[in-house]
């Protein structure tokens, strides 16, 4: 019995010591994926994109521009930078189909 509890709590702490190690793999394979960038310029965007990204920022100004393949699928990331100055980003089809939009954190 004595052995079941202590083999328990070994398993345990490594799961636990496991765990950040592991998030930060999956976030090294999610910016591998999104790594093939080629920054373009606005005017690039196909407009059915950049209406679809401006409608998802609300207001933020535009400001950058890229050509990414995430997972095998062409997006369009824009980026800019909200009132409060954090960092914006939407991610968005040719067609104007948002798919992602990520906000920089608060520090």
């Amino acid at each position: 019995m004595r052995r079941t509890k202590f083999g328990m709590i070994a398993t345990l702490a490594a799961v636990l010591a496991a765990a950040p190690a592991l998030a930060q793999q999956q976030r090294q394979g999610q910016e591998a994926r999104e790594h093939n960038e080629q920054e373009i310029q606005l005017s690039e965007v196909p407009q059915a994109a950049m209406q679809a990204a401006q409608r998802a920022l609300g207001g933020v100004q535009i400001t950058e521009a890229a050509r990414v393949t995430v997972d095998g699928r062409q997006l369009y990331e824009l980026e800019g930078k909200d009132a409060s100055g954090r960092e914006v980003e939407v991610y968005v089809t040719a067609d104007g189909t948002v798919v992602r939009r990520e906000t920089e954190p608060r520090r």
